[in-house]
């Protein structure tokens, strides 16, 4: 817990330092109490890459979904129950992640002022999970892809953010 202190507690000095005020951030409600709190660095790590990698030209909700995404995986009983084996996670041979088979596990991140920002939105929705519903851009879902991909699934369409269409898992009545 105190790494993540001391990472969060940088990457705020970095924010404060940073000449460009898109990276602000509401970090007021870090830190209280969620279901992911307690989470390692390295689960961190692999949600703010995940969130980078999938949605670093996204506006912020874009990021943010990406990230609410990947908690929403660990949650829901068909997925792994880490945010690292979610985000590496391969189906049929297929990566969930399209950066993951792209890049590999440990890929060049090639803006670090913007990692950062992104590491401090992943902390943010970690640290407020449990409060989902009111912050979950979007809204609930498992699944996510460019809008330039028409994959057919069958499942309920959630939300456009950005260069991304998100999904959930349709409901029983509606099947």
């Amino acid at each position: 817990m105190k790494k993540i202190v001391l990472i969060a507690l940088l990457g705020l000095c970095s924010l404060v330092l940073a000449d460009d005020t898109q990276y602000d951030i509401d970090t007021s409600s870090l830190y209280t109490p969620s279901t992911f709190s307690q989470v390692s660095d390295r689960q961190v790590e692999c949600l703010a890459k995940n969130m980078y990698f999938e949605a670093k030209n996204e506006p912020e909700a874009g990021i943010r979904a990406v990230g609410f995404v990947t908690l929403n995986r660990v949650t829901d009983p068909l997925f792994p129950k880490t945010i690292c084996e979610v985000v590496h996670q391969r189906e049929r041979g297929m990566c969930q992640f399209s950066w993951v088979c792209a890049r590999g596990r440990n890929p060049k991140i090639d803006d670090q002022d913007k990692y950062q920002w992104i590491k401090q939105l992943a902390m943010d929705i970690l640290y407020n999970y449990t409060d989902q519903d009111a912050k979950d851009p979007s809204k609930g879902s498992l699944y996510f892809h460019a809008t330039y991909i028409n994959p057919n699934w069958k499942l309920k369409r959630t939300v456009r953010i950005g260069q991304h269409v998100f999904y959930k898992r349709p409901s029983r009545k509606s099947q």
